[in-house]
């Protein structure tokens, strides 16, 4: 299976990407606005869809 970042998720992705800080147990820096929050739940819920459709598509379990 193989996901392509659509153009929304990668507008999503470059707004999110400057507050990554993989040391902190949600993954973002601990001064990170909850619009990038917001975003960043926004980018999983595109891209879970994304994985559910690939996955009914190939026949497998969603």
């Amino acid at each position: 299976m193989r996901l392509m970042m659509t153009p929304e998720m990668k507008a999503l992705y470059d707004d999110i990407k400057p507050y990554f800080d993989f040391t902190q147990k949600d993954c973002f820096k601990a001064d990170t606005p909850d619009e990038i929050r917001q975003k960043a739940k926004q980018y999983d819920e595109l891209r879970d869809a994304q994985i559910k459709e690939s996955n009914r598509i190939e026949g497998l379990p969603a």
